[in-house]
């Protein structure tokens, strides 16, 4: 009865609810940015960073980070700040895991109603 019961806590404690979705960490392919964008870690937060330029992988703009200080806002939801390099702005911005290989991104100024949708689709590496 105790090793029955010791294998069903260890499942459990490394069970993943079936609806769980990755998170968004990795190479994302961002069409509207002409660039493939890595999402990692950066202190208690998420961001992103230019590491290649679709049209022109010799481009200056890798290295640049255009997702700033998203945290979690529950449900496979963040917040934080987009950049657009081909706007030269910066909005607040929401991004969802749409699933385990589609980003949806959510840009706006204001509320999230005054924005745009982006889709972003996983990069093979």
């Amino acid at each position: 009865m105790r090793i029955a019961s010791a294998v069903c806590v260890a499942a459990l404690a490394f069970a993943v609810p079936a609806n769980a979705l990755e998170g968004p960490e990795g190479r994302w392919i961002a069409p509207e940015e002409d660039a493939v964008v890595e999402i990692a870690p950066c202190g208690d937060a998420l961001c992103g960073t230019v590491v290649e330029i679709l049209s022109n992988p010799g481009d200056a703009g890798t290295g640049t980070r255009i997702l700033i200080g998203f945290e979690s806002s529950g449900a496979g939801t963040w917040s934080g700040t987009a950049y657009s390099r081909a706007k030269d702005k910066s909005y607040d911005c929401n991004i969802e895991m749409l699933d385990a290989n589609r980003l949806k991104l959510r840009p706006y100024v204001g509320i999230p109603l005054f924005g745009e949708t982006l889709v972003w689709e996983r990069a093979l590496e």
